[in-house]
């Protein structure tokens, strides 16, 4: 069975078709057999048809004449038992049986193959989706080409952006460096205020304690200007007196007058000290309230230094953040540098990737349209097969049946012989009922003729 079932799956051997195929196989197996047996069976049915015809002639004969054709027509039974019992025909037989059961099988599963074949739709709807994958697959190494040519221009401006974020680092840590410098010289200028500071408070002390001599000094005018009256009193009374002494008085009213003159001058000068006290009290009290006010000022710049120290160690201290932040940002962007070469390397490589898969999927598209077509051939021979096996299981049912009503056929046949030998011995008294018999076998005779010719038929 092994060139059936090759037969049987789409191997195709030979260019002739597949029934003639399966019938030169069988031939080739059985044929011999089969045709010496039909020719063995025929030459026993004519000898005992002309046996039971001679017997039927010659009702009256002796006994030892007729046992001569029934041991020759046992003798014929027993041979045509003998072949129905040998392997050859009994394997042909089994083996018929089994093709036919083979046959039926493979019928079923060549429906189930049908069925499957069927599912062409399923992959012409595959084949399409392969069409759509290979289309996509072309479209992808360019979108990877324009995905690669943008970082290509982002590396560029990532680049940018960190010279930009170097540059500011740098000129933020001269910013810083200026801050620092700038507090230095603010606590400097804050330390020379507070020594002008110190200073005006001591020259506001030295002018207060100036106004404070100066108005001793306006004292002891006061007491200058008060003896200046006294002493002028008094020369005008040495004058008086000296006028009433006459020619005696005369040397003392010289010294009278010139103590007069004295008094005078020193009560002039005396004047003259306290307008100057007064103008020097005046422009002390004015030093003073500038003095005041610049020590004033001088607070409130010592204020506004501090103020300023404030602001620049604010300043120095956002100057350094920025310049952490600044750095971050030139050590994100190196990161983020690499990073993008390395996206544009691994994009790269996936546009080769893409570029083979596009080059697979095409393979896959041709494969699985050479797959269409192998599926449609399959489906045709798998069609042209499963209509010739079932005219095989048919032939071969029907090669059965004849098989087996041949087989019936003879076991009547040898049943009815013996029959006609039981009643040899009584033949002369029941040559009627003998007559019968032997139209019955006759009747057998024909129909396993008949039987023979069908199965020549079916041959």
């Amino acid at each position: 069975f092994v060139v059936l079932n090759d037969l049987l799956i789409g191997k195709q051997t030979s260019g002739r078709p597949i029934t003639a195929q399966l019938d030169h196989v069988v031939v080739d197996q059985y044929g011999v057999l089969v045709i010496e047996t039909k020719a063995r069976t025929n030459a026993l049915i004519r000898g005992t048809y002309a046996d039971a015809k001679w017997t039927a002639c010659y009702p009256g004969g002796q006994k030892k004449t007729l046992q001569n054709p029934l041991r020759q027509n046992e003798q014929h039974l027993n041979l045509l038992h003998q072949l129905l019992k040998e392997d050859g025909l009994a394997l042909a037989l089994d083996q018929v049986r089994g093709l036919t059961v083979f046959v039926d099988s493979d019928v079923s599963k060549l429906e189930l193959d049908s069925v499957t074949a069927l599912r062409v739709a399923d992959l012409a709807q595959l084949e399409e989706r392969f069409s759509e994958r290979y289309d996509f697959a072309i479209g992808t190494p360019l979108t990877a080409e324009e995905t690669s040519s943008s970082m290509n221009e982002m590396d560029v401006s990532i680049d940018q952006v960190q010279s930009n974020a170097n540059e500011t680092a740098r000129l933020s840590e001269e910013v810083a460096q200026d801050a620092e410098r700038g507090a230095e010289a603010i606590l400097k200028t804050i330390g020379e205020i507070y020594r002008i500071k110190e200073s005006t408070q001591e020259a506001v002390a030295v002018i207060s304690n100036l106004g404070s001599r100066i108005e001793a000094i306006g004292q002891i005018l006061n007491v200058i200007d008060d003896v200046a009256e006294q002493t002028n009193l008094l020369a005008l009374n040495a004058a008086i007196i000296a006028a009433q002494a006459g020619e005696h008085g005369k040397g003392f009213a010289v010294v009278a007058d010139e103590i007069k003159d004295l008094a005078e001058r020193a009560g002039a000068s005396t004047k003259e000290i306290a307008e100057l006290t007064k103008t020097i009290q005046s422009e002390s009290k004015n030093a003073i309230v500038a003095v005041e006010r610049g020590a004033k000022n001088v607070d409130r710049g010592v204020e506004v230094s501090n103020e300023a120290e404030h602001a620049l160690k604010k300043i120095l201290e956002s100057s350094q953040k920025s310049t952490n932040m600044v750095r971050a940002i030139a050590r994100a962007t190196v990161e983020q540098a690499k990073g993008s070469r390395q996206v544009t390397d691994a994009i790269g490589r996936i546009a080769e990737t893409v570029q083979q898969i596009a080059a697979a999927t095409a393979e896959q598209a041709r494969g699985s349209e050479l797959i269409m077509r192998s599926v449609e051939r399959m489906r045709a021979i798998t069609q042209q097969v499963e209509r010739s096996s079932q005219d095989q299981a048919r032939g071969g049912r029907d090669v059965t049946a004849s098989m087996e009503s041949i087989t019936s056929l003879l076991g009547q046949l040898s049943q009815a012989h013996r029959a006609l030998s039981r009643s040899g011995e009584s033949l002369v008294a029941s040559a009627e009922r003998m007559e019968r018999a032997i139209q019955q076998e006759e009747a057998m005779l024909r129909q396993l003729s008949g039987e023979t010719l069908r199965l020549r038929d079916v041959r």
